[in-house]
């Protein structure tokens, strides 16, 4: 039986007015609208099979319509063609359970099964130490704080945990080898330093040869980098240091390029 669009449009809207009257949080939903022109629209989206036809407007329309509540019956009594063939799915028909609108109960679906994922958890180790907090309060210091680092044969990217009086809470080595943004990335600079609960961070690495202290354009690459991500991350780079293997030289990247702190 086909139903015209002038009729399906009068008995929706009959119902979906009835419901308005009855439905305070539905009515203020659909507020921006009238009964007429949704009646409409699910008419054209019904006809496409697009819509969600188990809604107790829809399903009351269905049956005083008698048209039956699959996605097939309702295609084929809307469309004017009688060639047009609709392809029931198990979806339309809620596993087969396709029937009738006066009797219509969708059945439950199953609960979702989530894959077995590892359970992941972070933690910090800490080799404690009962020696007096030490202050970082210029670029000397940090320096003198990294001796250590003079003697190591190899390129060796280091971060230094401060909390908000300049106070060292913990140090990570990032990397080492050859100095990249690969190699040190922000993600494994600031993971400690998240743990960590840093306020701000000193980032150092040393140039073994003694050659030079002067920064590569990877140097300031990377610590362009690390700022950036640090100001998302809200824990502040404060300077980047470069060590040599000599006592006491050091050069500080934000000394000389200042401007790559000019928005902090």
């Amino acid at each position: 039986m086909k139903v015209s669009k002038e009729k399906f449009v009068e008995v929706y809207t009959v119902e979906l007015a009835d419901r308005f009257a009855n439905d305070p949080e539905y009515a203020y939903s659909a507020s921006m609208t009238t009964p007429a022109a949704l009646a409409e629209k699910m008419y054209n989206s019904l006809k496409a099979g697009t819509a969600n036809k188990d809604g107790a407007a829809i399903r009351a329309t269905l049956k005083k319509l008698g048209i039956k509540n699959t996605y097939k019956a309702i295609a084929e009594a809307l469309n004017e063609s009688n060639d047009l063939q609709v392809k029931e799915t198990v979806t339309e028909c809620y596993g087969g359970a396709c029937t009738i609108a006066e009797d219509f109960q969708p059945i439950k679906s199953a609960p979702l099964e989530l894959p077995k994922l590892p359970k992941i958890t972070l933690s910090l180790k800490v080799e404690c130490s009962n020696s007096d907090p030490v202050i970082l309060y210029g670029p000397a210091d940090v320096s003198k704080f990294l001796d250590f680092l003079r003697e190591a044969p190899e390129e060796n990217f280091i971060a230094i945990h401060v909390n908000a009086r300049n106070e060292v809470i913990g140090m990570q080595e990032v990397s080492r080898g050859t100095l990249t943004s690969s190699l040190v990335h922000p993600r494994e600079v600031f993971k400690a330093a998240i743990l960590n609960n840093a306020h701000a961070v000193f980032l150092a690495h040393n140039h073994p040869s003694g050659s030079s202290l002067k920064p590569s354009i990877e140097d300031i690459d990377v610590t362009k980098q690390l700022i950036a991500g640090g100001e998302l991350l809200g824990i502040r780079v404060i300077d980047h240091l470069i060590v040599s293997p000599f006592p006491g030289e050091f050069y500080s990247i934000r000394e000389y390029y200042p401007e790559l702190w000019s928005g902090n």
